[in-house]
């Protein structure tokens, strides 16, 4: 994924200059694009069904309701795996929720863990 995609796929002003330079700078480290594609042919490649278990510990999921890449309907089916789970949506939210929203999560985050 290219700075070009970070941008458009996420709400205006999410990322800084300074972020998009961050980013720059850990995708030109040796081997790093190499393992962003692999990850993403690894899952298409190997896709498998979910195992028939159940997770036992509180579980939070956080999703932007705006991604363009992950649907919502896919945290809800995630709930079915976990016995104490809870989904949050944000709806102006996208793929790039913790750049958006962090001082929510951060405080859903410490709430949670309390």
């Amino acid at each position: 994924m290219g700075e070009r995609a970070l941008v458009r796929s996420s709400r205006l002003g999410t990322f800084t200059a300074e972020d998009l330079a961050q980013y720059r700078e850990a995708w030109s480290q040796p081997g790093a694009l190499t393992g962003m594609i692999n990850w993403y042919r690894a899952l298409f490649r190997y896709q498998s069904r979910f195992p028939d278990r159940t997770v036992h510990v509180p579980t939070r999921i956080f999703w932007g309701v705006r991604d363009a890449f992950l649907s919502v309907e896919m945290a809800q089916d995630s709930l079915r795996y976990c016995d104490n789970a809870e989904l949050l949506t944000f709806a102006e939210a996208t793929h790039w929720l913790q750049h958006e929203e962090p001082e929510r999560i951060s405080q859903h985050l410490i709430n949670f863990f309390k």
